[in-house]
């Protein structure tokens, strides 16, 4: 009898999550774990962006969450996954988020970060925008035009 492959499990579980079935996408991706194979962080940035997209944040951030006690660690694909799901709906657990990840020593790219201020900005927060831009160049961080043009609309 042939076992799905690592890869497959990935496949199938993405499949899952662009239908909106999280039910069926969390099954396979427990039988991926009971038959051996240990999810890598495409798993779990599959997994998310899927709950993301069901606007089911918490358990995006469960995800995340998991992922970390797991011991994997998130790529930009991860974070840029969930701050664009909670920059659309909850901006304050975007924040939140990106403290953790700044304490973390990840460093966001230019992508998130504009995301990030582009939300802020058009929360009509311009002192939030300017203390997490502040906070930015604190770490060697460096703005592309489309920060600045951000930053000069805040």
């Amino acid at each position: 009898m042939a076992f799905p492959r690592f890869v497959t499990y990935n496949t199938l579980i993405s499949g899952y999550c662009r239908q909106f079935d999280m039910l069926n996408a969390e099954y396979l991706a427990n039988t991926m774990l009971s038959s051996g194979w240990d999810p890598d962080v495409t798993t779990y940035n599959i997994q998310i962006h899927g709950y993301c997209r069901s606007q089911r944040m918490n358990r995006a951030i469960m995800m995340f969450d998991e992922l970390i006690s797991t011991g994997i660690v998130p790529d930009t694909v991860t974070y840029n996954t969930l701050m664009n799901g909670v920059c659309h709906d909850i901006l304050d657990r975007a924040m939140i988020l990106t403290g953790k990840l700044l304490k973390m020593a990840f460093i966001p790219d230019v992508v998130t970060t504009n995301l990030l201020l582009s939300n802020l900005r058009k929360q009509g927060l311009p002192h939030r925008t300017a203390m997490w831009a502040k906070k930015l160049r604190e770490i060697p961080f460096e703005f592309d035009e489309i920060t600045y043009k951000i930053l000069e609309k805040a």
